[in-house]
């Protein structure tokens, strides 16, 4: 903002999952399995 001298712009409530979305889903992965399920991921 300060720095480029723009206005301040919301990101988004989901900003850091759409950054970050192979770690959230890796994350999910290895909570399942914890609880026993066994997880096989395909593409959509």
């Amino acid at each position: 903002m300060l720095k480029n001298h723009l206005p301040y712009q919301e990101m988004g409530a989901d900003y850091f999952a759409k950054i970050n979305s192979k770690a959230i889903a890796n994350r999910a992965i290895k909570q399942l399995e914890q609880l026993g399920y066994q997880v096989k991921i395909e593409a959509a």
